[in-house]
């Protein structure tokens, strides 16, 4: 079908096309937007969560922020090497013992962080968070480190601003007792070992993601295609069936499609001539049949000469 056609042919339904965009805003207003009839209210839809972040300078016991002889290279390869570590179920457990928080609902990833030499900054936990946000994940940790700083980062995303926040801060606190743990149980000198410093306490609060305006738009094109193709299909259902009606009702009946047989007599002579046209087998078939009945009696002479016959 041809586009003329198509606007045409929806012109001619403009009340079903009324309806049509009616349904499409209403169905786009929905995608983006809670609406309850009774008491009627609209408020948009939104995801909320909450978010936390932290922050850790993996340090020594004479700290590289006052002593500008200290080379903070062996640190930040250090700071590295934790985010990586921070991903085990090690530290996992530990976390866990540190909230509360079951270790099977604990889910760890990252460092983002390219190896390339290219450096990663620091983004707020909120845009963070949104970024890792995964359906299904009920607590959620990401690791990540500084490029050639000893600077450690840990975004945490949980049910609750609370959750979150306390959930950032028991990562922290799994990290220094692992730690401290592993130098003690290898007897490392005091002046060798790590010091994991937190920048400040966990900070968090709740997230209040709203929905892409872009389903918005999704849906109201998908709700008015699909009420067009209604109409367009509607309409050419109509037509068919008119048209098959017309057919019907134009078809001959049984006694108009069959002449009747010419009415013949059973004494009437079969003209061959007429029948068959003047082909000379023609004429000559009439002209026997003609010469036989001459000398045969018709039925109402027969009778009689059976009569005469028998009184003989």
């Amino acid at each position: 079908m041809e586009i003329a056609q198509i606007i045409k042919t929806l012109g001619q339904h403009r009340v079903a096309l009324a309806l049509t965009f009616a349904f499409a805003v209403f169905a786009a207003l929905f995608a983006t937007h809670r609406i309850q009839v009774w008491p009627l209210s609209v408020e948009k839809r939104s995801i909320e969560y909450g978010a936390a972040a932290a922050q850790l300078l993996v340090d020594s016991p004479r700290s590289s922020l006052v002593d500008l002889q200290q080379d903070t290279a062996p640190l930040a390869t250090r700071a590295a090497l934790y985010a990586q570590f921070m991903r085990s179920n090690t530290v996992r457990e530990g976390i866990s013992k540190e909230t509360g928080i079951p270790a099977s609902l604990i889910v760890a990833q990252g460092p983002f962080t390219t190896l390339g030499g290219r450096q990663n900054i620091t983004r707020p936990s909120e845009a963070r968070s949104n970024e890792v946000l995964k359906e299904g994940d009920t607590y959620r940790l990401v690791f990540d480190y500084q490029q050639d700083l000893p600077i450690m980062s840990i975004y945490a995303q949980a049910p609750t601003a609370d959750g979150a926040t306390k959930l950032a801060n028991g990562a922290v606190a799994a990290l220094r007792t692992y730690v401290a743990n592993e130098e003690s149980s290898q007897n490392v000198p005091a002046e060798r070992r790590t010091v994991v410093r937190e920048l400040g306490p966990a900070e968090g609060g709740w997230v209040n993601a709203g929905v892409n305006p872009l389903f918005m738009a999704i849906a109201f094109i998908a709700a008015l295609i699909g009420g067009c193709l209604l109409i367009l299909a509607k309409d050419a259902l109509k037509r068919a069936l008119g048209r098959s009606r017309e057919r019907i009702v134009s078809a001959p009946t049984a006694d108009e499609s069959v002449p009747p047989p010419r009415p013949r007599t059973d004494d009437a002579a079969f003209d061959f001539t007429t029948e068959l046209g003047s082909r000379p087998e023609a004429v000559g078939l009439s002209r026997s049949i003609a010469l036989v009945e001459s000398t045969t009696p018709s039925r109402a002479e027969s009778p009689k000469r059976l009569r005469r016959n028998d009184k003989a």
